[in-house]
């Protein structure tokens, strides 16, 4: 058994300027193998150490600041260094753990990768990265603000996930969260109307956006949180409810029976634990893909009596275009001596808010001691905005009723502003356009009145390359996260002049678009800069290298070369001097070129004896490098005979695949 309580080691804790907009700083430390990050409300303890690199915990330190039998608890299991928590990639059918290896049971038969990045205080956060194969996988946590209390009380819990490699794969993630509220292992999982004490499981449209967890509405020992869907989070394929060992000694896969307790098998413990699942989908070659959920806090106002409510509910609601109804949950529980006959729970609703279900719901008898839970689907209609109050009033037979109000904050929507700028004209200098590769910026600001959601920008333009910008850690699509109204976000962006199509060079006006998207903003109109690109000449060319005093004889070295021909694979050419002035003697590979130990055929040069008895040099050549603006093809050798003005001309050429070129010769002056 791995769990047990003890007293939290002490952390020097290093006390930054920056604060959450409610002026409750941020606090980083190390010591002992572990790195935190915390507030007056949660930490987020991340092990550092080399047994379990990269597993985390969260704990409450200040928790509810109307409670004190909520401070320093935990949320996350991970006494010392956490090692119960943790994340499976499944890439094409193998399974990887994320982090570093571990002699400890939870994922000890996992397969793992390599280490980019050990944990590092990075941001507001905690980053850690590692490698399996093409994929990188990058765990980003921080202390984000909860969907409920309205306080930065929960943890965000992050995974990037880019494939690095050049065909698609197939890749899902798993995230186990070894749940813990204080000295409680196995209280119950509040799910809309139900309360989970045994394996169970939700898919699609059955996920709630939030669950929530205590033992007790009017003593708990923490109120614990989890969002599951909504536009901050990533919505899972599936989530489970069960016991820790389970999902321990199965990395993705394990024993699930629906109905069985959260006792680990074997054992005399209940011992709860959480399974998100993202199940795998194919992801391009360069692209990224990003995975949130949150855990933390939960905000629940509660009333006492002879029956004793709580209500929860979101306290921030965005009015959309197609606005998404959320959940409003009541918690009823008999805390008198005897039956409550006839109970009814009714939720009362402002204008500007609108009932999709029945408002009044019969409970009927509850015995002493008994708790149920309602859940109500409300939608905001736009009428009204700002702060609006719901109401539970819950009444039963001889008992008087009692109410408890929720303030929920209703506001217009996000709305997303682009603006993109760069070069409005190329040049060519040396043949090449200049620059080879430019930058642009693009910027993305929220002009709304609700903060933008996993807002993602994409650079792309059909004629070149979009490569890495400054920031050497992202590529063409650009994860920008959250935006709160008012903010903006500056991005730089590189484009390579490569074209895209190697066969022909893009010229004229060329198109860079920058786009965005975000999970609860309508999506704005793309961003064109419009970039003039001058026309460069495909060009077979002859070039003095350089003259060397080789013995008694001045030598002269020419390379033969390909510019602005990038799809270029074989040529054939023939070359004629005057071999009175020059005496041709002998060539070199072009750098380009493929390796002398190539099959027969692959280059070849005319005889250096007939060469010079007829004044030709004919050659034949493929290209390795199918990619640069100037080919090296080769580079040809003459003696100099007789210092008189001459010409190196290229006299028949062909190129495959065929297309429009010209052809330079190499006039060769005395001054």
């Amino acid at each position: 058994m791995e769990k047990s309580i003890a007293i939290l080691l002490c952390l020097i804790l290093i006390v930054l300027p920056q604060a959450f907009a409610d002026e409750k700083p941020l606090a980083f430390g190390q010591g002992d193998g572990v790195l935190k990050v915390s507030n007056d409300f949660i930490e987020i303890a991340v092990n550092a150490s080399d047994d379990g690199t990269g597993r985390f915990a969260v704990l409450t330190t200040g928790g509810d600041p109307e409670r004190i039998d909520d401070d320093d608890n935990f949320l996350i299991y991970g006494l010392g260094k956490p090692v119960t928590s943790y994340s499976t990639i499944r890439i094409g059918g193998l399974d990887y753990v994320f982090g570093g290896k571990t002699t400890k049971r939870a994922g000890f038969s996992g397969e793992y990768g390599t280490l980019v990045t050990a944990p590092v205080h990075r941001d507001d956060g905690i980053y850690t990265a590692y490698r399996y194969g093409d994929i990188l996988v990058e765990q980003i946590l921080s202390i984000t603000t909860s969907t409920t209390t309205g306080q930065p009380d929960t943890a965000a819990i992050s995974y990037v996930v880019t494939n690095q490699g050049t065909s698609p794969k197939n890749v899902g993630l798993r995230v186990v969260l070894d749940t813990m509220l204080g000295n409680n292992d196995g209280a119950p999982f509040r799910v809309r109307d139900m309360a989970v004490v045994g394996d169970t499981m939700f898919s699609g449209d059955d996920i709630p956006s939030f669950i929530q967890a205590f033992d007790d509405l009017i003593r708990p020992a923490v109120m614990a949180q989890a969002n599951l869907a909504g536009p901050e989070v990533t919505k899972p394929s599936r989530v489970y409810f069960t016991n820790w060992g389970s999902v321990a000694d199965g990395v993705w896969d394990f024993n699930f029976q629906p109905g069985r307790d959260f006792t680990r098998i074997g054992e005399f413990d209940l011992d709860s634990a959480m399974a998100l699942y993202w199940d795998p989908t194919p992801l391009a070659p360069g692209e990224s893909r990003h995975y949130i959920t949150h855990y933390g806090l939960g905000g629940i106002t509660v009333a006492q009596g002879y029956l004793s409510i709580g209500l929860s509910t979101v306290n921030k609601v965005e009015m959309a275009v197609n606005p998404v109804p959320f959940d409003v949950i009541g918690y009823i529980q008999n805390t008198g001596d005897g039956l409550a006959h006839e109970v009814i729970a009714e939720l009362q609703l402002p204008k500007g808010l609108k009932h999709i279900n029945e408002p009044e719901r019969f409970l009927g008898r509850m015995a002493p001691g008994e708790s149920r839970q309602v859940v109500w689907k409300v939608v905001p209609t736009g009428e009204a905005f700002g702060s609006l109050k719901i109401t539970m009033n819950v009444e039963a037979v001889d008992v008087d009723p009692l109410s408890v109000s929720r303030d929920v904050d209703v506001s217009k929507p996000a709305r997303l502003n682009l603006s993109l700028s760069g070069p409005r004209n190329l040049g060519i200098y040396e043949e090449k356009l200049y620059p080879s590769i430019f930058e642009v910026t693009g910027t993305v600001r929220n002009d709304g009145d609700s903060t933008a959601h996993n807002v993602n920008l994409r650079v792309s333009t059909s004629a070149f390359k979009v490569v890495a910008g400054a920031n050497p850690d992202f590529y063409a699509n650009y994860f920008v996260g959250s935006l709160a109204p008012g903010e903006a976000k500056e991005v730089v962006w590189r484009v390579d002049t490569t074209p895209n199509n190697m066969l022909t060079y893009p010229f004229g006006t060329i198109n860079v678009v920058l786009a965005a998207e975000s999970t609860n903003a309508e999506k704005p109109a793309d961003i064109t800069l419009a970039v003039q690109v001058p026309q460069v000449r495909p060009k077979l060319k002859l070039a003095a290298n350089a003259v060397k005093r080789i013995g008694d004889v001045n030598v002269l070295f020419v390379d033969v070369l390909s510019t602005n021909m990038p799809a270029l694979r074989t040529f054939t050419m023939r070359i004629r001097f005057d071999p009175k002035v020059l005496r041709f003697e002998g060539w070199a590979l072009g750098t380009d070129m493929v390796h002398p130990e190539m099959p027969k055929g692959a280059f070849s040069v005319t005889d250096i004896y007939e060469a010079n008895r007829l004044g030709v040099i004919e050659i034949e050549g493929q290209v390795v490098d199918r990619g640069s603006i100037v080919t090296s093809l080769a580079q040809l050798k003459f003696s100099i005979l007789d210092y008189v003005n001459t010409t190196i001309s290229i006299d028949q050429s062909s190129v495959n695949p065929p297309g429009t070129y010209t052809t330079e010769n190499l006039e060769i002056e005395y001054q």
